[in-house]
């Protein structure tokens, strides 16, 4: 089977290891595929110089603890899920997730072992600074969300061309990986700019939630209030607040209901009636799940 890869195609750790003995290669990785560029006397026609890569299937115990790399490392997770703390800041793998790290950037990773990781990585040198400094892009970057579709095509055309191993392949891989950097430094721009301008949008939501809530039932009401559509009102909810816009809406609801009952003086009936709800028990089912407490028991405690 090795006949079949070009003379740089290497497929042990062991003779990656010997043409890059600076690298620190996991244990805990089977399947994999690497490739190397090293000791090729080429020039890179792009700011980034790869020195090797591959594709690996991490095992249901795999776990980096590095205090840094040698070279710059970009992964890309191809499917599976993990965890993943990059300079003391913590981060969850799953498909579409890239990130990169490198000398004195402390790296700690651990695998989901009832879902194990499968990633390309890229290891990569630059004489004009870090990825940070040149292509202004931050060290992880959730390409699901942001031009995922994108990033993993040029990842998959950059590691089918280190395979090829033609007399133009180390160009060609480098040149993908610069536009990858590219594409990822304009993807996070777009998303700060969509951030900056749907960060309104939605306080704009929140508050006539907050305003009208004893009058409003569904999604779709808040949405006809507001004029917009009930799956971006659902996007902008999970992007600030990490709830529903119908949670949020029955929070304030329990919320109010909660004080009515407080009171002593009113039903649990009158209390679902009064918020919106026709079936006493629905709500007293809801109620007791956001306040951890039966309506009835609030009034009993209170008489």
């Amino acid at each position: 089977m090795k006949d079949d890869f070009p003379a740089w195609i290497i497929l042990t750790k062991m003779e990656i290891q010997s043409k890059e003995p600076f690298i620190e290669l996991s244990e805990q990785v089977y399947d994999t595929r690497y490739y190397s560029f090293g000791g090729m006397q080429k020039h890179s026609p792009a700011p980034v110089e790869i020195v090797f890569g591959g594709l690996e299937h991490c095992d249901k115990d795999y776990r980096i603890d590095r205090k840094g790399f040698p070279v710059f490392l970009l992964e890309y997770v191809v499917s599976g899920e993990g965890s993943l703390t990059l300079d003391g800041q913590p981060h969850t793998l799953r498909k579409g997730c890239l990130y990169w790290y490198g000398p004195g950037v402390p790296c700690h990773l651990v695998n989901n072992p009832e879902r194990p990781l499968v990633k390309h990585f890229i290891a990569f040198r630059s004489s004009q600074g870090s990825p940070e400094k040149l292509y202004n892009i931050n060290r992880y970057f959730i390409g699901a969300n942001r031009g995922g579709e994108q990033v993993g095509n040029i990842i998959d055309s950059l590691f089918l061309e280190a395979c090829l191993g033609t007399e133009d392949s180390f160009r060609i891989c480098c040149s993908y990986l610069d536009i990858l950097l590219l594409k990822c430094a304009r993807s996070e721009i777009l998303e700060q700019h969509t951030r900056e301008r749907a960060w309104p949008v939605f306080k704009r939501v929140k508050d006539y939630i907050s305003d009208n809530y004893l009058e409003l039932k569904r999604i779709d009401d808040i949405a006809a209030g507001v004029d917009l559509d009930p799956s971006y009102i659902s996007r902008l909810f999970k992007r600030y607040y990490h709830v529903t816009p119908y949670n949020f809406l029955l929070q304030r609801k329990m919320e109010y209901a909660l004080d009515l009952l407080r009171q002593g003086n009113m039903s649990v009936q009158k209390a679902a009636e009064t918020i919106g709800f026709e079936d006493p028990f629905h709500f007293s089912r809801v109620f007791k799940k956001f306040k951890g407490i039966s309506p009835s028991d609030v009034r009993s405690v209170r008489l």
